[in-house]
């Protein structure tokens, strides 16, 4: 893996050499200046340094490369060690809605994950364009391991003879997601990124039984998946703490899916991390010595 040199971080000024390399979480969606759309700015614009993942699932985060003038850039994905986590790079196709102003991230195009491409790419034809949008997904298999595990993963962004790295310190938790995906359809693109978990929630809230989804890669349709992934853990969590307690306490921090921001469901994940956390503990506090 190449030397870094220098920490990149979220919201970091746009360098002296005019390039800058930004990691956003998967309800920020950026825009074709690198910036986050307007409809997912209503939650906190975070640091993403030392994400937690789960086994035998995925995580999501877009990658933006922001160049200052019109030029050539090279993008790697690089981890150390090279075998622990599985990366797909997704390019990012944006749409203009009918009637609106906005270019929003939509449709994904598998990448090789060293990329060499153009700032404004002709491809995509969007007027001002300053910045190159992918799709990181993450899957970490289930390993052998009972305790935390760590893994570098860098996003390397080289423009000229100038190299600049966003470094993850991925920690892989004792957490394995065991039962497959259901679906939960998708969100209108123009509404806010989180909106998209909604009907797969009420679903899981309701008992319902979703559909397998649609196959074809989009940001919408990753967004659900890594929510389903989600309940799956919350499934796994009913033996434990009952159908009725957790039903509420999910519904009590949803609310009635009215003024939520693009913090509701990262904190929902938390809060499911740190259960699962908790049993493991008492596991094995409770195995025979």
């Amino acid at each position: 893996m190449g030397a870094v040199k220098h920490a990149a971080w979220l919201m970091a000024a746009v360098s002296a050499a005019g390039q800058e390399l930004i990691v956003y979480p998967e309800f920020q969606r950026p825009t074709p200046q690198g910036e986050i759309l307007k409809v997912d700015q209503n939650g906190r614009r975070r640091e993403i340094l030392s994400p937690a993942v789960v086994q035998n699932g995925f995580a999501s985060y877009f990658v933006v490369v922001k160049l200052r003038e019109p030029g050539a850039f090279r993008l790697d994905i690089a981890m150390n060690p090279e075998d622990r986590i599985e990366a797909t790079l997704y390019k990012v196709r944006f749409h203009q809605p009918e009637g609106t102003l906005a270019w929003c991230p939509a449709e994904l195009f598998p990448v090789q994950n060293t990329v060499f491409g153009m700032v404004p790419d002709a491809q995509n034809g969007i007027p001002g364009q300053t910045a190159a949008v992918f799709w990181l997904d993450l899957w970490t298999a289930r390993g052998k391991s009972e305790g935390e595990e760590r893994v570098r993963v860098e996003a390397q962004l080289t423009v000229g003879d100038r190299l600049d790295v966003y470094p993850l310190e991925v920690r892989i938790l004792p957490i394995v997601v065991s039962s497959a995906p259901r679906d939960g359809g998708v969100a209108e693109v123009t509404e806010p990124a989180w909106v998209s978990i909604y009907k797969p929630l009420r679903a899981w809230l309701s008992g319902t039984k979703l559909q397998q989804p649609d196959a074809s890669p989009s940001v919408r349709r990753k967004i659900v998946r890594n929510a389903l992934q989600d309940l799956a853990l919350l499934d796994a969590l009913e033996p434990r703490l009952g159908r009725d307690t957790l039903r509420s306490e999910i519904a009590r921090r949803s609310g009635a899916f009215e003024g939520l921001d693009s913090d509701w469901w990262p904190e929902i994940r938390r809060w499911i991390y740190a259960r699962h956390m908790e049993a493991a503990s008492a596991g094995r506090e409770a195995a025979p010595q």
